[in-house]
């Protein structure tokens, strides 16, 4: 998979990932869309939030929708 990440201030670069397969109990999504939100920004503008410092590499963004690609397994 594709993703977005922060891997220092304000700097994004796109990476393949290999997608895991969902445990038991849990379902795969295609992402189509994901919202950020002020959590986000902070780690973009400030390096983190409520003075717990960033990890680089990170992907944002926690707002997720999409297509379930690989059903529940039992």
């Amino acid at each position: 998979m594709r993703v977005a990440e922060l891997y220092q201030p304000h700097q994004f670069r796109l990476v393949e990932r290999p997608a895991s397969d969902p445990a038991p109990g849990e379902v795969q999504v295609r992402v189509e869309a994901c919202g950020i939100c002020g959590s986000d920004l902070h780690y973009f503008a400030e390096g983190g939030i409520c003075g717990t410092p960033n990890v680089y590499p990170m992907v944002l963004g926690h707002e997720p929708t999409g297509s379930v690609v690989k059903p529940v397994r039992a």
